[in-house]
């Protein structure tokens, strides 16, 4: 027969060392916060560029749809005392524009729901604007555009939010008076938008 202190070391030997039910060690659970830690590191840096895309989205979705708007109720308005008849647009596009800020005013005979045209309230951020083609322009009664001072070419705004993001465009085609969302994945507010989606 084996003595109590054989058997003992003997039975220690066979068992595990932790008994099952009292939890993790200190390398295991050191192990799991690394991998957690990682593992938010790199969604948390996706979802923080998937949130700025939209905010962008949502910026030139509201100039699109504001101009589209103003179009509409310029095809109403045949003014035999107006210049060009239609309503009148003012850009007033710049760096550093913060949520809330106008980016156009239509004149106030357009009967425009809104007559100024800002950026969103929930947008987090500053965004530059630019536009080519002049910082004025006039919607013809029969949906057309007339550029002032009068110039060729497509009008652009382009929008990008400070501290990177996507670049998207707002244009309004010279022919047919289209309005269309470009996009150009760059920081550069300089760059040319491409892939160009009807409203």
């Amino acid at each position: 027969m084996l003595s109590a202190s054989v058997r003992h070391r003997f039975a220690r030997r066979l068992l595990p060392t932790r008994p099952a039910g009292h939890g993790l060690t200190l390398t295991e659970l050191l192990t799991v916060v690394v991998v957690l830690g990682v593992v938010a590191a790199i969604s948390t840096s996706g979802l923080l560029f998937v949130l700025r895309r939209e905010r962008i989205n949502a910026a030139a979705l509201e100039v699109a749809g504001w101009l589209e708007e103003v179009r509409n109720l310029s095809a109403r308005r045949v003014d035999a005392n107006a210049n060009a008849g239609g309503c009148a647009i003012t850009l007033s596009l710049s760096a550093g524009m913060a949520a809330n800020a106008v980016l156009a005013t239509a004149e106030n005979a357009c009967g425009a729901r809104d007559p100024q045209l800002r950026l969103p309230r929930d947008l987090q951020g500053t965004v530059t604007g630019s536009s080519t083609n002049g910082n004025s322009i006039i919607f013809t009664p029969r949906g057309l555009w007339i550029a002032n001072p009068a110039v060729q070419g497509p009008l652009e705004i382009k929008l990008l939010l400070d501290g990177g993001g996507p670049l998207r465009c707002v244009r309004l085609s010279e022919t047919l008076g289209s309005i269309d969302i470009g996009r150009a994945n760059t920081n550069n507010v300089g760059a040319n938008c491409t892939d160009y989606v009807a409203l």
